[in-house]
């Protein structure tokens, strides 16, 4: 069974234990890996942690429940994982816009968060979708004026000792200020020697995401397809110096990875994004 198989085995597990508790353990035997592994490679295939993407389905899969049905809302809570009444309408209302209770007497449509699907184009890389994450803001360090490959050698040492949920860790940019390529990373809060590097705050924020073989006429081709969905949208735009104050801090972003069975890299590319008519 190759990763793509065993993925689509996972994802499955997933669907079907949305109302049961998730065990890590048997995510982690299927693709053969360690807990931690599991995770992060999750993370990368689907673009968000295991955790967000299964409340994310538990909340999307309880409108029917609150819609279609007469179940109280505490049993609903309940079947979805949700200790009280207060806490699922909390969670319901920040994903959803509305509470449980309100929704149901307006039969309000509600969001759908899809269930995660491969798209699988010519030539056989699991080509993912264009789609819309948001990164959260934290500290990161840059390579900045120093060695890039130095940089490089410094901040697996650091990676290595925590777990932190923000994936990737990693990413490259080009300083539009300064045209210099930078590497980045994500650096866990209370660490105090960077290894002389500089630290920033990364504000986060939306980004429109894809993924393409990491070779520049795949990543060129990539990036157009992306952008381009973008300037289509009637909900987003793209970032810039003008609509987005924190731009200068969060340029476009890329990241590389290999997961087990890949022969070739794969290039995550990261597109600052913002609604439109925000400002």
């Amino acid at each position: 069974m190759n990763w793509i198989s065993k993925m689509n085995v996972a994802i499955n597990y997933i669907e079907n234990n949305l109302c049961e508790s998730i065990d890590l353990s048997a995510l982690a035997k299927i693709l053969c890996c360690s807990e931690y592994e599991f995770q992060r490679f999750f993370s990368f295939i689907v673009g968000i942690p295991l955790y967000e993407y299964t409340r994310n389905r538990r909340l999307s899969l309880s409108r029917y429940d609150v819609l279609d049905s007469n179940k109280k809302i505490i049993d609903i809570a309940t079947k979805y994982g949700y200790e009280s009444h207060s806490s699922f309408t909390r969670a319901f209302k920040e994903f959803h816009g509305i509470t449980p209770s309100k929704a149901r007497i307006t039969k309000q449509n509600l969001k759908e968060y899809p269930r995660f699907t491969f798209t699988l184009t010519i030539g056989g890389i699991n080509r993912m979708e264009h789609r819309i994450i948001e990164l959260p803001a934290t500290k990161m360090a840059r390579s900045g004026e120093k060695d890039i490959w130095e940089f490089g050698k410094w901040w697996p040492t650091v990676a290595e000792k925590e777990k932190g949920l923000l994936f990737p860790k990693d990413f490259w940019w080009n300083n539009e200020k300064t045209g210099r390529p930078e590497w980045l990373y994500a650096i866990p809060e209370g660490l105090t020697d960077t290894n002389g590097y500089e630290v920033f705050d990364f504000p986060g924020g939306l980004y429109a995401v894809t993924t393409s073989y990491d070779e520049d006429e795949e990543k060129t081709k990539a990036y157009f397809s992306l952008k381009k969905w973008i300037e289509e949208s009637d909900l987003f735009e793209l970032a810039n110096g003008s609509n987005d104050p924190t731009y200068h801090n969060r340029y476009g972003m890329g990241h590389v990875s290999t997961p087990k069975g890949f022969e070739r890299h794969q290039f995550t590319i990261f597109i600052p994004i913002v609604y439109k008519n925000q400002m």
